[in-house]
């Protein structure tokens, strides 16, 4: 289950990453911030949020369902796993800083 979850994580982040700069921009009122007792849970699906908040209306279902999909799995989760999950998640995101800082999206 952590190495499927992972593997939807890493996708996920991939779509949004090259979807995120798409279309008109219209703001996200999504907002994911404090949803887990994980901080590194909580700054991926915050950058989610962000690198999808220009993707228009039409498109943002799809990728709405990939965020809310990733919560549920991880909801799923004990402490210890979830915590592995979301930090591995968060180091693999690391080399791409540049392409999601370019999208006006912060890894900080």
């Amino acid at each position: 289950m952590k190495k499927f979850s992972l593997f939807i994580l890493l996708g996920c982040a991939l779509v949004l990453a090259a979807c995120g700069s798409s279309g008109d921009k219209e703001s996200s009122e999504n907002t994911t911030s404090g949803v887990f007792p994980v901080a590194s849970c909580n700054k991926y699906l915050d950058l989610m949020q962000c690198t999808i908040k220009d993707i228009p209306a039409e498109e943002r279902g799809k990728v709405d369902g990939m965020i809310d999909a990733v919560i549920e799995d991880w909801q799923m989760l004990d402490r210890e796993t979830l915590q592995a999950t979301c930090d591995d998640t968060w180091e693999k995101l690391l080399p791409m800083r540049e392409s999601y800082e370019a999208l006006g999206c912060s890894m900080d």
